[in-house]
């Protein structure tokens, strides 16, 4: 939650280089906050500064998106669960 609320402008800048490489989808945005927050409450206990939040995230965004992004039968498998829940 703190992530999201980082209001100076170098913490701005950090999160929107971060949220840069992930879609404007819902859960882009919250793969993006959680990836900003990883390096954010590190920069922010060791007193670091925020220019280097979000400088290597290409490589690692794109593999994270992969582990995450629906596959067809991961939809259809989540589907029937919810109906065999009800």
């Amino acid at each position: 939650m703190l992530a999201s609320v980082a209001n100076n402008q170098d913490e701005r800048e950090a999160r929107d280089r971060v949220m840069a490489h992930y879609p404007p989808t819902s859960k882009g945005r919250l793969l993006g906050l959680k990836a900003f927050a990883d390096e954010y409450i590190p920069a922010l206990r060791e007193g670091k500064g925020f220019s280097q939040i979000g400088q290597g995230l290409s490589a690692a965004s794109s593999r994270q998106l992969q582990q995450h992004e629906d596959h067809p039968n991961d939809m259809v498998e989540r589907h029937q669960r919810s109906l065999i829940a009800r």
